[in-house]
């Protein structure tokens, strides 16, 4: 543009999400200069803030070599995986930022909180990175010891920090979810927590202690702070005694059955559309009695695709359900977080409303009720919370990332691709027997038992 650029990266992740009362910015490849409001989406992603903080780096580079067109142009972009109609069918857009936007609250010791820019969040890391340097590069005292924190699976000095931390038992390091923030992790070392073990101990009806805390992290507010320190203290006390899971609250488990119970889960490709819905179906609880259905097309590539194949599996599932209420049995469908309800509600959708709505449908997210009763020290992903009920998957190192080199293969007109396409049956089928296992392992939890090793 007149003056200057403006800076674009290009990411390998959606750059965009549906959103009925929202608008994103955006502009076609051919003519990136001309920006348009497109209704119906947002460009605030899980990525924003990442992209955004890299598109502000790139801005005071410009800015730095005079290329930059000036503060009047707070713009940047990021070319994603994101597509929009256009004159030619689906294409790849640009989608614009304005980096002067407040975006989300950080801490501020005068008001507890504020919302900050994208431009203001990066000089602000940027200043205090340029005196740590200098610090270091003056053999003066450090200035910083080390927090474990998402930006460390990048960091190349990982390693380094992470010798350091584990001879100091830094109780950053021993929670790998449920983890706290930076500032959350400071405020409770300047309180004399500085171990996990101290960390397992720490008093949560200690008012004097907790109003400390909460003026260092106000930025969470009360409630939510605390609820994070909650969960940090509960994991670092499993990490003490050694156990993965334990169960929460006081009383039995509670699991919803069902006269037919069937367990549900899919697989889609890298743009998102679903090319196999697996379902294991058995007789209450009698795991003998599971026969696993598979609806799949090898060749869904698109939304015509996709439809077709989910409304075979729902016309499949609504069949059942009617034999069965027929017969005066209930039916009852697992799943594991709310990708199988959320996805056949966006691609079929009035359609499925009969299954899927909560006074008629017949769907139970199942990690919610693991969650509700049960806290997992290393999260609640179906494949850690499996193994914790004793269940195993056939298939070494199974996850997306897998089964989506495995797709590629079974795709029609590939050669070989019959043992691709088993692959990712068996894999499917074993999600699904997960679902069960750890089911029924929940109705089987004795108190007395204790917890399971770490």
């Amino acid at each position: 543009m007149a003056g200057g650029y403006l800076p674009a990266d290009v990411k390998h992740h959606r750059t965009l999400e549906a959103k009925k009362t929202k608008s994103a910015r955006v502009s076609r490849l051919s003519t990136p200069g001309v920006h348009h409001l497109e209704s119906g989406f947002t460009a605030a992603t899980s990525h924003r803030l990442a992209d955004g903080l890299q598109l502000a780096h790139y801005t005071r580079m410009l800015q730095a070599c005079g290329r930059h067109p000036g503060p009047q142009y707070p713009w940047a972009a990021v070319l994603g995986t994101s597509e929009l109609p256009g004159p030619a069918g689906d294409e790849l857009v640009l989608v614009w930022h304005d980096l002067n936007e407040p975006l989300g609250f950080t801490y501020s010791r005068s008001s507890g909180k504020a919302a900050r820019t994208l431009m203001q969040r990066y000089d602000h890391e940027h200043r205090f990175r340029v005196v740590v340097a200098a610090a270091a590069n003056a053999r003066a005292d450090r200035l910083v010891t080390p927090v474990r924190q998402p930006e460390c699976r990048s960091c190349p000095y990982e390693r380094t920090c992470a010798r350091e931390m584990v001879a100091q038992d830094d109780p950053s390091l021993a929670l790998t979810v449920g983890s706290l923030d930076t500032r959350e992790w400071l405020a409770l070392r300047a309180l004399g927590v500085t171990t996990t073990a101290a960390l397992a101990e720490v008093d949560l009806d200690d008012d004097h202690f907790l109003q400390r805390y909460y003026a260092e992290t106000s930025h969470r507010g009360r409630d939510h702070a605390r609820s994070r320190l909650r969960g940090a203290a509960q994991r670092a006390a499993m990490v003490e005694a050694g156990v993965a899971l334990i169960k929460t609250g006081h009383g039995p488990v509670q699991v919803p059955a069902a006269d037919v119970e069937i367990d549900l889960d899919i697989e889609w490709d890298t743009e998102g559309h679903v090319y196999l819905w697996g379902a294991r179906v058995r007789t209450a609880r009698d795991d003998a009695t599971a026969q696993f259905h598979a609806f799949v097309d090898w060749a869904v590539s698109d939304t015509t695709g996709e439809r077709a194949l989910a409304q075979r599996f729902l016309h499949w599932l609504q069949e059942l359900r009617d034999h069965a209420g027929t017969a005066g049995q209930t039916v009852g469908v697992f799943h594991w977080s709310a990708a199988e309800p959320s996805r056949l509600r966006r691609i079929l959708g009035s359609d499925a409303e009969d299954l899927l709505s909560p006074d008629t449908g017949v769907f139970t997210d199942l990690e919610r009720t693991f969650k509700e009763q049960f806290l997992s020290l290393h999260g609640s992903s179906i494949k850690t919370v499996g193994p914790l009920f004793g269940f195993s998957w056939s298939a070494e190192d199974a996850g997306g990332a897998l089964s989506q080199r495995q797709l590629e293969h079974a795709r029609p007109g590939r050669p070989n691709n019959d043992e691709p396409r088993q692959w990712l049956l068996s894999y499917n089928a074993d999600d699904t027997a997960a679902l069960a296992a750890i089911r029924d392992g929940m109705r089987q939890w004795e108190v007395a038992a204790g917890a399971n090793p770490a």
